[in-house]
Parts: structure tokens; sequence; C-alpha cells
């Protein structure tokens, strides 16, 4: 109960951004706000993420919910289960999207792959 607080919390906090990419994503894929924001940070960036670097990007707030590391862990298996399993690589260091991921985002988004 408490973890599906926190993640309804972290899905608010970044549906009030107005970040455009990660709406199409959401869109796209049927993603929450928070699982959407995640993924248009992991396309953006070729190093991986860990959660502590996704936690301290992720909205600001006084609620020190928003600041726990375990509300990420359902944004990410959301984004495994929707975008697949393949797109997602994880390991000790973090998480970053797979070649793969990449090309099934713009395809979605009916950008160009190459």
């Amino acid at each position: 109960m408490i973890l599906d607080l926190r993640t309804a919390i972290v899905d608010r906090a970044c549906a009030a951004l107005d970040d455009v990419r990660a709406v199409a994503i959401g869109e796209a894929f049927g993603l929450s706000a928070g699982a959407a924001w995640i993924a248009a940070r992991l396309e953006e960036e070729r190093q991986p993420l860990s959660r502590y670097t996704i936690r301290k990007r992720l909205p600001r707030s006084d609620l020190a919910i928003l600041r726990n590391v375990g509300a990420i862990a359902p944004l990410i298996a959301q984004i495994r289960d929707k975008i697949g399993g393949d797109a997602l690589f994880s390991d000790r260091d973090g998480y970053r999207l797979t070649p793969l991921g990449r090309v099934r985002i713009r395809v979605a988004l009916g950008e160009p792959v190459l």
C-alpha cells in the first residue's frame, strides 16, 4: 500500500511537469506519468542511470516519500512490461535503454530510426 502511494505521488509530480517528450512516450506505450518521465530520461542519456540519479532528478518536493528509491522499481517494471523486456538493460550501475528500446520508442512516435 505504501509503495502504491509512493508511486502515485511520483506520477502526480511528473504529470505536473511540462515535458512534451515524456507525455508523447507515455501516450504511445500507455505508461504512467512517472514511468514516461523516467523513460524519457533514459532515452536522452547514453550512460546507465542509477536509481540514485533518477531519484535526484525527480521533481523536487518537500515530501520525503518522493526521495524514496523504492518508488522507482515499479516504474522501471512498468517500462519493461510496456516497451519490452529486451528494451531495458539493468546492471549494477543502473538502467539504460538498449538500442532496440530506442528504436521502439522512435517507431512508436513516428520518428525516423536512423
